[in-house]
């Protein structure tokens, strides 16, 4: 028994020692680069640099003094317009253990060269010691827009072209001598329920459709112009006689009325209400009776009109 209690004291102190080595591995001084490009043409840099808690890290003078001076350079070297943004300067540091981890960044306006619907860029890293302006060789990682594709790179980097939207670079030592690098929108394809179009069978697809359109509207004025207009003959609009319109108010309403009423309700006279039922009542439409001081109006034959 106590000899595996001797036995699992061992391993414990064995695997100690050796996460300690581990860790004094991993904490040895080194850098990452990644620059995240934008869709305006600027870049987004961020500096990681991995050291021992105690390691000394760039003072923010010193830090500024490497940014401008390498963006400065490059400008004069490409003769493009360059600069800083002044406001996304930064380093933080944080501790983990024994180690620690700095983060530099910041934004380089005008780092690509906006053509059109591409980003290139790759003409800064001719300036002489490019890296050595900023904290020397170390790998480097380029992130774009997920709606950009890789359109050419070069040099060749270790992976990516497009994969995850990410370019890798073992060591920017391999960026010494000429780089070239295209963005472009899109990746010249378009994907609809599953199935992936090129632009070309696109394109001749609304060629065709719009050819159709033009020949079917050339056809239909064509045979417009050729048809003969078919002649409309307007029906004369019927004029209701005023003894019409004392027959037709009496049917709607039932076949008797008093006199006063009708008088009323077609906005005759009274003289010319009398006088049109006395000409009725005389070709024999309709017969009236005294009642009090208004006569009641009687039609001869009461058919409803029907409405």
């Amino acid at each position: 028994m106590r000899n595996h209690r001797l036995a699992a004291c061992t391993v414990t102190i064995t695997l100690l020692f050796t996460l300690l080595a581990l860790q004094t591995v991993h904490c040895q001084n080194y850098f990452e680069y990644t620059v995240h490009i934008r869709e305006d043409g600027s870049a987004l840099w961020t500096i990681r640099q991995f050291s021992n808690s105690d390691d000394p890290v760039e003072t923010w003078e010193g830090f500024q003094n490497k940014v401008f001076d390498l963006v400065e350079s490059a400008q004069n070297l490409t003769l493009r317009t360059m600069s800083v943004d002044e406001t996304s300067l930064q380093i933080d540091s944080t501790l983990s253990f024994n180690s620690k981890i700095t983060v530099y960044s910041f934004i380089w306006e005008g780092f690509c060269v906006v053509q059109g619907s591409d980003l290139i860029f790759g003409d800064v890293f001719g300036v002489n010691n490019f890296f050595g302006k900023l904290f020397g060789d170390a790998s480097m990682q380029v992130s774009y827009p997920e709606e950009y594709t890789v359109k050419s790179v070069y040099p060749p980097p270790l992976e990516g072209q497009g994969a995850g939207q990410v370019i890798r670079w073992p060591r920017t030592h391999d960026l010494a001598g000429e780089v070239n690098v295209v963005l472009t929108l899109g990746n010249g394809n378009v994907s609809f329920g599953g199935f992936t179009f090129g632009w070309s069978l696109i394109a001749a697809v609304v060629l065709a459709s719009a050819s159709v359109s033009v020949a079917g509207v050339y056809l239909f004025k064509r045979r417009k112009g050729n048809s003969k207009p078919e002649r409309i003959h307007p029906e004369k609009p019927s004029i209701e006689s005023e003894d019409e319109k004392v027959l037709r108010l009496l049917r709607n309403s039932g076949g008797t009325m008093r006199q006063s009423e009708v008088t009323e309700r077609l906005g005759f006279s009274k003289a010319k209400t009398s006088q049109l039922l006395s000409a009725l009542e005389s070709r024999g439409s309709l017969a009236r009776y005294k009642k009090g001081r208004d006569k009641i109006v009687v039609l001869k034959d009461p058919v409803v009109e029907k409405k």
